[in-house]
């Protein structure tokens, strides 16, 4: 077959058997990053397709792949997070991304154990999936706590929206130069969990040039005034910038 289903259905063609033939059709279109999915395929030879993938992107220059394997221990106990490491560069931490904030939510949880555990950073980074900012199904206020946890959870950044007829509303959400720049940081250390409260979680990481990004997010997903420890943080004063609000 052409696909990865156990059922060859002709009209579903894949790259199965045809890595190489796929690689260099990318490569052509000068591509650096592809995903690579495992749509209904068996799991006892899921190691082996994408190893072979990722062997025949390599070898024709392409060295960005994400492992779409949903987040899901598929071999014995062995998670995705893990096994991915040697043959892609990014992998998917959970289940496709839906529309609303339980969606988000849901991610975002999955997130924190992986990061939690070392197994997303710098070379092997956990994509939380697309960004639904703009997409129904969020308030104003939620869709920027979502852009803020893709961007500090260092997760790829990419739009599913309609760019063309974009509202202010949305692009105000996209242009946040200061939640990019983090994102982008050269220490690419993604946020960790550093207290669950009841309504509330705190994250902090570093930064390059010693700077550190706190992220404070809304459980139910809305603004509000919320308790900052600085000791939990290792540290007895700070000049805190606001990258929501752009203000000190």
């Amino acid at each position: 077959p052409y696909q990865c289903m156990p059922e060859y259905v002709e009209d579903w063609p894949a790259s199965q058997y045809h890595e190489m033939d796929d690689a260099l059709q990318f490569a052509g279109w000068n591509t650096v990053y592809v995903k690579a999915d495992n749509c209904f395929a068996p799991d006892d030879t899921l190691v082996q397709r994408y190893t072979n993938m990722s062997n025949a992107l390599r070898a024709v220059g392409i060295n960005g792949m994400m492992t779409c394997e949903w987040g899901t221990p598929a071999v014995g106990d062995i998670d995705p997070a893990v096994w991915t490491k040697p043959i892609a560069t990014s992998w998917r931490v959970a289940a496709d991304i839906a529309q609303g904030w339980d969606s988000v939510f849901r991610i975002m949880n999955e997130a924190i154990h992986a990061i939690l555990q070392g197994n997303s950073g710098p070379g092997h980074y956990g994509d939380m999936d697309l960004l639904e900012v703009g997409n129904p199904g969020m308030t104003q206020t939620q869709q920027v706590t979502h852009f803020a946890i893709w961007a500090m959870f260092k997760s790829a950044l990419m739009i599913s929206t309609n760019v063309v007829d974009m509202p202010s509303e949305t692009q105000s959400i996209f242009s946040n130069t200061g939640l990019i720049a983090i994102n982008q940081d050269d220490l690419g250390v993604p946020v960790s969990l550093i207290q669950r409260y009841p309504n509330y979680d705190v994250y902090a990481g570093p930064l390059s040039g010693g700077d550190m990004a706190v992220l404070i997010v809304d459980q139910a997903g809305n603004g509000g005034d919320y308790y900052l420890d600085f000791a939990s943080l290792n540290i007895s004063r700070a000049d805190v910038h606001d990258l929501i609000e752009n203000q000190e």
